[in-house]
């Protein structure tokens, strides 16, 4: 379980929600500009609402949600890839080509 991504990059996610929270990325550079799929969703119209309070120029809870979730899904992708990564190997060693 701790060599996975897919528990590390949730960690990371969590860090970097508390380090916004606390006000030390006030530009959202770690949160958003970081975070490919959340970079692309806050610019359209309909999002941007669910994610952005506009009036008060703060993030909404949606966006910590968001990007907890894409963390995730990234390390059950890149872990996805390791295991097949590994799997083609031992049957290449294993048929001895």
């Amino acid at each position: 379980m701790f060599k996975m991504f897919s528990f590390w990059l949730p960690i990371i996610s969590i860090i970097i929600i508390i380090y916004n929270i606390l006000g030390y990325d006030d530009n959202n550079i770690l949160l958003i500009k970081m975070n490919p799929v959340l970079n692309e969703i806050i610019n359209v119209d309909p999002y941007r609402n669910w994610m952005v309070n506009v009036q008060e120029n703060k993030l909404l809870a949606t966006s910590y949600v968001v990007h907890l979730f894409t963390f995730f899904i990234y390390g059950l992708i890149i872990d996805s890839f390791i295991i097949r990564f590994k799997s083609k190997k031992q049957r290449k060693n294993r048929h001895g080509s």
